[in-house]
């Protein structure tokens, strides 16, 4: 079982050339059905996420994705623009980019709000780029969520001590690690050509960094 990883063509072809069986734990590029792979549903987090903003009555948005451009960096982004443009069509998304670990949004924060003081939905691919824009939000004299309404992605253990508690979208980090494990003893069960993709579901954990919705969130859409 292989995590972290982001293969290319080239060891693709080294990976299924071992023959033994192997399965990607949420890979960073598309294994196109080559290798078996477990993840999440990306798109419908980041669906659930701009339906979730759209629905507090925001005006305007912004994505901040992750650099470099993974997979399911792009899947993520991918559904909340969807969300956006069914539940609050016309409203603008502002596209900003950031490092997967996070850094300085001082400079970007404020340009958003120099010309505009109406509210900002901001949706971060991550929770480490989500929480990047709580510092730059004080030092702009902004307030979470009244100004900025946060949702990241992943969940992890920062996002519920935040101050506020960050709203993001959980991914079931051990389910999909199981998955893989289990996966790994079907393909030496089985054997043959037909490799698996596996999506365990993600689940919008909603804390204080979103402004309440004043309609339910639309139902989760099917993801196939």
């Amino acid at each position: 079982m292989l995590g972290l990883i982001r293969p290319t063509r080239r060891q693709l072809t080294e990976l299924r050339g071992l023959s033994i069986p192997l399965v990607l734990l949420d890979p960073r590029s598309d294994p196109g059905g080559e290798l078996a792979s477990v993840g999440t549903t990306d798109d419908q987090g980041g669906y659930d996420a701009g339906a979730h903003l759209a629905g507090t009555g925001l005006g305007r948005f912004a994505v901040i994705r992750g650099t470099p451009r993974f997979r399911f960096g792009k899947a993520r982004e991918e559904g909340f623009r969807r969300a956006i443009a069914e539940h609050a069509p016309g409203a603008p998304v502002t596209r900003l980019d950031l490092g997967w670990g996070g850094g300085d949004l001082n400079a970007t924060i404020a340009e958003l709000f120099a010309t505009d003081r109406a509210p900002l939905g901001v949706f971060a691919c991550n929770d480490a780029m989500a929480l990047s824009v709580y510092p730059a939000a004080r030092r702009a004299g902004l307030r979470i969520p009244h100004d900025i309404s946060v949702v990241g992605f992943d969940d992890d253990p920062r996002a519920a001590v935040a101050s506020p508690p960050l709203t993001s979208v959980h991914q079931p980090l051990g389910q999909m690690a199981a998955r893989a494990v289990a996966l790994v003893q079907e393909l030496r069960a089985r054997g043959g050509e037909h490799f698996d993709r596996v999506e365990l579901p993600t689940r919008l954990v909603v804390r204080n960094s979103t402004l309440p919705s004043p309609s339910p969130l639309p139902p989760p859409r099917t993801v196939t």
